[in-house]
């Protein structure tokens, strides 16, 4: 997928999807864009608690964005089975994320800086092929 994960409602779901459909063998590839899509600050959006986000900026129905990080993709594609997980920063923005971080939502401020400062990665997983054996 080219930035699609980060307007779904449950990435969780639609990874569980991405498992249920691959053949043993398969991959994911996933390209996620991490950026604020409403405001002009790529981290913005952090600042808001979930529920302010939730209630007042993202609200059902509308163009949606759904502030999972770098480390979430990574824990859910892992989660999920899928094996040889990679994550590849290739956008970060680390000035950007120092600027805003003493006003970072408390929900974000205990996640890695590396990932934390992630705008753009490439998000990759193998579903294990069945082995001879196992049949």
């Amino acid at each position: 997928s080219d930035a699609v994960l980060e307007h779904i409602r449950d990435p969780k779901l639609a990874l569980a999807k991405c498992w249920e459909y691959l053949k043993p063998g398969g991959v994911t590839l996933h390209n996620i864009d991490l950026r604020d899509h409403y405001y002009d600050y790529p981290f913005e959006m952090l600042t808001f608690s979930d529920r302010i986000w939730k209630r007042w900026l993202n609200p059902k129905g509308i163009f949606h964005l759904n502030r999972w990080r770098a480390s979430d993709y990574i824990q859910a594609v892992s989660n999920e089975g899928f094996v040889n997980v990679d994550c590849l920063v290739y956008l970060k923005d680390e000035a950007g994320l120092k600027a805003i971080f003493p006003r970072l939502d408390t929900r974000f401020r205990g996640m890695s800086k590396e990932y934390l400062s992630a705008l753009r990665i490439l998000l990759y997983g193998e579903k294990p092929r069945i082995l001879d054996d196992e049949n």
